[in-house]
């Protein structure tokens, strides 16, 4: 009885252990890849781009400005996101360490002045 009793709490605890998670292997640190993010963010913001296609279209020029940003090759980049495109979890916690850069950013940027046109 005893030994039935320790078996199945043998299997309880083996069978409940987490789930060890796939780490996505790319060249560039997380570090790198936030700033990627970010630079694209602020490249797609100051065009003002909402047309999907003519921002893939542009896409390859944009790649190109991040890799002189970063001093990595624009197709180690698109490979890097290719990997993360097959991680969702990882990409979006990247994404939001991003837009928390983005927040900060702006929130360090001085005020603009407020513009009287003489009408109070």
């Amino acid at each position: 009885m005893f030994r039935s009793f320790f078996l199945l709490l043998l299997l309880l605890v083996w069978g409940c252990r987490p789930e060890k998670k796939a780490v996505p292997q790319t060249t560039l640190t997380h570090d790198e890849i936030v700033k990627a993010i970010v630079e694209l963010y602020t490249v797609n913001a100051a065009l003002d781009i909402n047309d999907a296609a003519f921002r893939d279209s542009t896409a390859s020029v944009y790649f190109t400005q991040v890799s002189k940003i970063l001093g990595r090759p624009a197709e180690v980049i698109r490979e890097d996101f290719r990997i993360l495109s097959a991680y969702p979890d990882t990409l979006m916690a990247l994404q939001s360490k991003a837009l928390d850069t983005l927040r900060e950013l702006q929130f360090h940027l001085p005020a603009k002045p407020a513009i009287h046109i003489g009408i109070n």
